[in-house]
C-alpha cells in the first residue's frame, strides 16, 4: 500500500508533539511508526528515486517533509538520546551513592 504525504506528515506530527510533551514513551512508539512508514515509502516500487533532483512541483511538498523529518531525526532525537544517556548516568551515580551510604551508614 502506498504511503501518502497526508500520512507521513501525521505521523511526524504525532512525533513532535508527544516530544513536545515530554511522552517518551509516546515518542518512541510514535518515531518507530514513522520510521516504519519511511521504510515502506522508500521500498515502494512507485516512490521516485530521483525526488531531490526532480523538479517536479508534485513531489515538493513530500521533499520539503522529508526533509524536515531528516532534520527532527538528526536534531531532536539526537538531542534526546544525548540527554537520556546523561539521565542514566546521573540515576547510577545516585544509585552508587545510596549504596555508599546503606554499606557506611548515614
Amino acid at each position: 500500500m502506498p504511503v501518502s504525504v497526508e500520512q507521513l506528515k501525521g505521523l511526524f506530527l504525532q512525533a513532535k508533539r508527544s516530544l513536545a510533551e515530554q511522552n517518551y514513551l509516546a515518542t518512541q512508539k510514535n518515531i518507530g511508526n514513522l520510521q516504519q512508514t519511511l521504510s515502506q515509502l522508500f521500498s515502494n516500487e512507485d516512490f521516485n528515486q530521483q525526488i531531490f533532483i526532480d523538479n517536479c512541483p508534485e513531489s515538493k511538498e513530500l521533499r520539503d517533509l522529508l526533509l524536515a523529518i531528516n532534520d527532527f531525526f538528526t536534531e531532536e532525537v539526537e538531542n534526546l538520546t544525548i540527554e537520556a544517556d546523561k539521565t542514566k548516568n546521573e540515576l547510577n551515580t545516585l544509585t552508587k551513592a545510596n549504596e555508599m551510604k546503606k554499606a557506611y551508614g548515614s
